[in-house]
């Protein structure tokens, strides 16, 4: 499991209609990854917290499309929000990604103090050194729960690369947070999947992720499938269309922060 890496990310929407001839197209190059491989209906469910500030500064940077631009989020995996968990930093830089995160206690990291080391499961000098970096952060932004985001993902690692993914996400769900609770009943979620959000009928987000440059056999699956490059925020999303949809159960501004 990579923990701090750059690479790049190229997102499409397409119909799911689409996913069954894009997996067949990648079949001899991808293998499915170790979570996709054991889990049911090929695909496994994330599950992410996201931190803002109280004016959505980091929500505000991708609607102004920024060249730089911060993501602070805690996640999980599965619907019950007892899975491992993670801290999470993930910055965009002139369009290249670096992300790092840490894996803290489950039953601890909700009454943190701040860098304490003790949330750290695995505690060594890189680890520390996220977890005082991400909690900086917080404070320097006063960042509060503002989203909670939720879908199915399925994954393919390339067995001829040294770094490559294509990823399917799908059956995207947003719900206004309550507080830090990772667990959250059925009621609530606004779905992601609406046509009138992602312009087509069952859409998909398809993510063709690499370092440094993208393998031949992807450009040929973009020119093959005539793919059509579209940025998509699904923190964003989720955010634009539950403040467009629904009147948000918390004041933003009065809504605790981290530290």
């Amino acid at each position: 499991m990579q923990l701090d890496f750059q690479r790049f990310e190229y997102k499409y929407v397409i119909p799911e209609a689409l996913s069954q001839p894009i997996r067949d197209y990648i079949a001899c190059y991808t293998h499915p990854d170790t979570f996709t491989r054991h889990s049911e209906n090929s695909g496994y469910i994330i599950r992410s917290l996201y931190l803002d500030s109280p004016n959505l500064a980091f929500h505000r940077a991708k609607e102004q499309k920024a060249l730089n631009r911060l993501k602070l989020r805690i996640r999980t995996y599965g619907t019950q929000g007892d899975g491992p968990i993670f801290f999470e930093i993930k910055r965009k830089i002139k369009g290249v990604i670096h992300k790092r995160r840490v894996q803290v206690h489950e039953s601890s990291w909700a009454h943190h103090k701040p860098n304490s080391e003790r949330l750290l499961v695995h505690k060594n000098s890189r680890n520390v050194d996220v977890m005082i970096e991400f909690m900086d952060l917080c404070q320097r932004y006063q960042v509060g729960p503002s989203m909670m985001v939720q879908y199915a993902r399925e994954a393919y690692e390339s067995e001829i690369d040294d770094y490559a993914r294509v990823t399917f996400d799908r059956c995207l769900l947003g719900h206004f947070p309550r507080g830090y609770k990772l667990s959250l009943d059925e009621r609530g979620w606004i779905s992601l999947d609406d046509p009138t959000v992602m312009g087509i009928q069952r859409a998909t987000v398809l993510e063709l992720k690499f370092a440094n440059q993208a393998p031949l056999w992807m450009y040929d699956l973009v020119q093959y499938f005539g793919l059509q490059r579209r940025g998509f925020s699904k923190y964003s999303t989720a955010v634009q269309y539950g403040l467009e949809a629904y009147f948000p159960p918390f004041d933003y501004r009065v809504t605790k922060p981290f530290l």
